[in-house]
């Protein structure tokens, strides 16, 4: 006799506690020990012949229960899975026969998760992804300030060598700067994005090539070989992943580069390069003479024991020695470090979090909506239910079946949401375009999806869970005889109390998006100092094969000429860079009149005589350029806030303004309109202009064009032929219209506010369907009530104007909830705010007139339906 026998037959009983087990075992041992004594046996044999066959008692028992737990744990599950397919079914079933209510539903959350997943790819892709440096979190960017007015700037090269050479705060320090170049290998000039890097950057940020090597130590200097470091991107669409490359010659601008390494995948740097390209620094670059030019930006890795203020010390100490032998170019300077992550991501972090928790408002106002057309769903199955847990359905089955039908719904909007969110990812990035980091790596990826999957359950089981809140499975009998009344209150008041959460979701986005579009409006009222319209700028770089500093002027002043000619073209001027987007400076700028008046940062160009008429820079004073008077000329034009900063008395006219590093100076002839270089959001910085040709022109200048077409791009063919009769290698890139530019300086404002109105838009429709459908559900229950009251002698506009009172309640206390919610979070904002404040009285106005006009439009065909009730019909029906 063996134990196994008795436990197997022990699989088919139900669910049994140990006694029961312990008395079955028993049972069978006394009957076998019985049939033994019959068979002959004394007792004492026969109890020790069975004892010792089956083995350990107590092991057997004990085996016996955990073969019952796990039989009984399979039969949950097995019984689940039915469940769950039966309510699968149920829920197939149920769509088919109301696709306009799966279709509602279904629209509802895809747009929310959509919306969402978008966001997040955003979140993800540009903030939360590990910054991909070795260390990053030691990594700091290093920089100068001016006490005197706050503003700050790059080391020179010479400072940044002797900085490098003397810190012990700083394992290494590197420098970089974010450059376009001319590409020529095997076809005609393009452009490309490059970083110019000193020889030790990619060993400060601890990157090393993933094939090749790293640049020589002395790769920064002139006469070295000319090299360079590709990424993994530009290998993949300007090579088509050529598996030779390291050793291929490039040409940069030009120039021959022998490409000696190729950066891995993950690598990501400001600009999005494709190129590392050491810099070339003749002795002119690195004598004391350029200590004046801060043009280097830096970066370092932190030595061990210190942190960036630490390091920010020992820094200023350096350069406050720097400035004892050198006080004309360093006197007022103190270095700064901050952490690099936030020098890199933090200008774009407080727009990303604060459209990321405005979509998640987007995404909860779809989640109530969906919630309430389910309870909606739910009072017309009232009887159903009911039906349902008579014939033995408990509360259990009901949740599962709910939660099946959720969760299903929320699948197949998941599937949508995200094929929406692959577009919405798209146009995302090219709102916010070129100043969003890691912009070009941002996109679905697994991590994503993967947080989709997450959301779309989770949602499904959030929508879910609120109609299994009125599950009462005792009040069958009162259903069934037709009076649940009570449950049908209950379950108007759950709806109601969504509805005003709904609401008042919706009004705190559309106050914030009434907010921004108010701040946009100031934004773009504020005198801006050129005429964008009709106007176009863009850029031409020469190859470096262009060495004379006369034929470059030459080059430039024929494309003007020839430009000049084309029978569209207005006017034509150039600058050394883009207006509205900063340029080079001056720190200070003493007043000629009085040593103690000076001005910080004064903006300097070099344009031609047409660059004020191309741009509609209108002049207030004096006169413009003569074509005649070029570099050498000793004359200048100054802004309006140049002028009022340095000549308070008003008396400027054949002044001389002098800065500090040039004692000839040069003569005032002429004073413009003030243009705020750096967004009309900032403050504006004086400028001075000075005639092309007063130094060595550089080899990449600015165009703007002035048509008299609307469409000032119409010639931009005819503009690119000109240039490329000139040159052929010389490229034309960066062209576009002044009203484009506009809209480059107020960078974040654009998107957040684009974002925000989309989002309060949604929020306010999803809002007008939710107190849509719970008046058409309120006016549906009351049926008998309006018939009686029609009968009794009620006029129709009375009926009108009992749904009107009970749309007015809820849109009102919404109204309310969101106004104080809007108010409270309205500091979130305030980055974005210009010129308002969040208790403005129009926007508030605004907001109220906007709501009542989508409550009023929600209960119009409701309301509509009342007045046209039959008392005879309702009555009999009921």
């Amino acid at each position: 006799m063996s134990g196994g026998g008795w436990l197997g037959r022990l699989l088919g009983l139900g669910h049994r506690t140990r006694d029961e087990n312990e008395r079955e075992l028993r049972f069978h041992l006394d009957e076998r020990i019985d049939r033994l004594v019959g068979e002959g046996w004394t007792r004492a044999d026969a109890e020790r012949d069975v004892h010792r066959r089956f083995g350990d008692f107590d092991a057997a028992l004990a085996e016996c229960e955990r073969i019952e737990r796990r039989r009984v744990r399979q039969g949950r599950v097995v019984g689940m899975f039915d469940e769950t397919v039966r309510s699968a079914r149920t829920t197939a079933r149920m769509m088919r026969r109301t696709p306009g209510y799966a279709a509602t539903v279904i629209l509802t959350l895809a747009l929310g998760i959509g919306a969402t997943v978008a966001m997040f790819s955003v979140l993800h892709g540009a903030l939360l992804r590990p910054l991909p440096w070795a260390d990053a979190d030691r990594l700091v960017r290093v920089n100068n300030r001016f006490e005197a007015s706050g503003g700050s700037g790059p080391f020179s090269i010479p400072n940044y060598l002797d900085v490098r050479a003397a810190t012990t705060s700083l394992t290494g320090l590197a420098g970089y700067s974010v450059r376009s170049v001319t590409l020529t290998d095997d076809g005609p000039a393009d452009r490309a994005r490059a970083l110019g890097v000193t020889a030790n950057f990619l060993q400060v940020l601890g990157v090393e090539p993933a094939r090749g090597r790293d640049f020589d130590p002395d790769a920064d200097r002139q006469g070295s070989e000319r090299t360079l470091v590709i990424t993994h991107g530009a290998w993949q669409s300007r090579f088509a992943g050529d598996p030779e490359i390291v050793g291929r010659e490039v040409r940069i601008d030009g120039v021959p580069h022998q490409v000696i390494g190729l950066l891995p995948e993950s690598f990501w740097f400001v600009g999005d390069p494709q190129f590392l390209v050491p810099f070339a620094w003749d002795e002119g670059a690195l004598s004391d003479d350029n200590r004046g030019s801060r043009s280097l930006p830096t970066i370092g890795r932190l030595a061990p024991g210190f942190t960036p203020e630490t390091a920010a010390e020992e820094l200023t100490g350096i350069t406050d020695g720097i400035g004892e032998r050198f006080p004309s170019n360093q006197e007022g300077w103190v270095a700064t470090a901050v952490p690099l992550k936030e020098a890199v991501l933090g200008g774009a972090a407080g727009s990303v979090w604060l459209l990321m928790g405005a979509v998640g408002v987007v995404l909860l106002v779809a989640c109530v909506n969906a919630a309430n057309l389910m309870l909606v769903r739910g009072e017309q199955r009232t009887r159903e239910t009911a039906v349902r847990a008579a014939l033995g359905a408990g509360r259990g089955t009901l949740t599962i079946q709910h939660l099946a039908e959720s969760v299903a719904l929320a699948v197949v909007a998941g599937a949508l949401g995200v094929a929406l969110a692959e577009i919405l990812t798209r146009i995302l990035l090219g709102l916010w375009g070129g100043d969003l980091p890691r912009a070009s790596t941002i996109g679905l990826n697994p991590l994503v999806l993967t947080a989709a999957v997450g959301l779309v359950l989770a949602t499904g089981l959030l929508v879910g869970l609120v109609p299994t809140l009125r599950l009462d499975v005792h009040r069958i009998h009162d259903v069934l005889r037709g009076g649940g009344r009570g449950s049908a209150e209950r379950g108007s008041r759950l709806q109601r109390m969504l509805v005003v959460g709904e609401v008042a979701l919706a009004v705190l986005l559309v106050s914030g998006a009434a907010l921004l579009v108010q701040s946009f409006r100031n934004v773009t009222s504020v005198e801006m100092g050129i005429d964008p319209d009709g106007a176009m700028t863009f850029m031409v770089q020469l190859p470096d094969s262009w060495t004379s500093a006369p034929e470059r002027q030459r080059f430039f002043e024929e494309a003007v000429a020839g430009i000049q000619r084309l029978p569209a073209v207005a006017s034509v001027g150039i600058s050394e860079r883009t207006p509205l987007q900063g340029g080079y400076n001056i720190t200070t700028l003493p007043s000629p009149d009085d040593p103690e008046i000076e001005a910080s940062f004064v903006e300097v160009r070099r344009v031609t005589p047409g660059f004020f008429d191309a741009a509609g820079i209108d002049l207030i004073r004096g006169r413009l350029f003569e074509d005649t008077e070029r570099g050498g000329a000793g004359v200048v034009v100054i802004s309006q806030r140049l002028a009022e900063t340095i000549f308070p008395d008003g008396e400027w006219l054949g002044k001389r303004i002098l800065p500090e590093w040039n004692e000839v100076g040069w003569e005032v002839v002429g004073v413009v309109e003030s243009v705020p270089e750096f967004g009309p959001e900032r403050d504006l910085r004086p400028a001075v202009y000075w005639p092309f040709g007063e130094n060595d022109p550089p080899a990449t200048m600015t165009f703007v064009v002035r048509t008299g077409d609307d469409d000032p791009l119409a010639v931009a063919s005819e503009v690119r032929g000109v240039v490329a009769g000139l040159e052929a290698a010389a490229p034309v890139f960066a062209m576009r219209t002044f009203n484009d530019v506009l809209l480059e300086t107020l960078g974040d404002r654009v998107f957040a506010t684009t974002l925000f109105v989309a989002f309060g838009a949604l929020a306010l429709l999803l809002a007008v369907v939710g107190v849509f459908s719970v008046l058409a559900h309120m006016v549906e229950q009351r049926t008998r009530e309006i018939g009686i009251r029609l009968a009794l002698g009620a006029s129709a506009a009375g009926v009108q104007r009992m749904v009107a009172r009970e749309t007015a309640a809820l849109a009102g206390i919404g109204l309310v909830v969101g106004g104080c919610v809007a108010l409270l979070s309205s500091s979130v904002l305030e980055g974005l705010l210009f010129g308002i404040t969040a208790t403005d009285p129009r926007i508030i106005a605004t907001v109220v007139l906007v709501s009542a006009l989508g409550a009023a439009t929600a209960s119009w065909l409701p309301a509509r339906r009342a007045m046209r009730v039959d008392p005879m019909v309702a009555m009999r029906e009921e």
